[in-house]
């Protein structure tokens, strides 16, 4: 009585690859938003829940959040306690070789996919920051340009 049994990752894709609350249908083209899944693709290959293992890389406030999802048999039943989160706030490449670290172990197609998406993801951070700079000394030189016409 006390086996834990969980379902092979083929048998979940095959319940899951039509029918799946993370996919996103546009212009023909089939994409999900899963939490786990690097390059958004709707394939057994990149999914993300299906498998033991996953990897997420997202962007939040404070940086760049690394979350791996333990391929341990104990953990897979526990959800909660299976996935791993990390906020990288440094640098790209320290953030890139903390991404490399973490991932020793994954599949060398995904650790690539996540050094791409945390570059990418920095890319981005970067431009609003710079937008937001911009926009504050465009006030603070309106406000200037104010009080020497008074």
């Amino acid at each position: 009585w006390g086996i834990k049994r969980v379902m092979s990752s083929d048998i979940v894709w095959q319940c899951v690859k039509n029918n799946s609350s993370f996919m996103v249908k546009k212009d023909g083209y089939v994409f999900t938003s899963e939490p786990f899944n690097l390059l958004n693709k709707n394939s057994k290959k990149y999914s993300g829940f299906t498998r033991r293992k996953g990897l997420g890389v997202t962007v939040s406030d404070k940086g760049i959040v690394l979350k791996v999802k333990s391929g341990k048999f104990s953990n897979s039943v526990k959800p909660a306690s299976s996935t791993h989160t990390t906020v990288l706030k440094r640098d790209p490449r320290r953030v890139a070789k903390s991404i490399k670290n973490a991932t020793r172990s994954y599949r060398r197609d995904l650790r690539l996919a996540a050094l791409a998406r945390a570059s990418a993801l920095q890319k981005g951070r970067k431009s609003v920051k710079r937008t937001e700079v911009t926009a504050k000394r465009q006030r603070r030189r309106h406000t200037k340009q104010a009080r020497a016409n008074k």
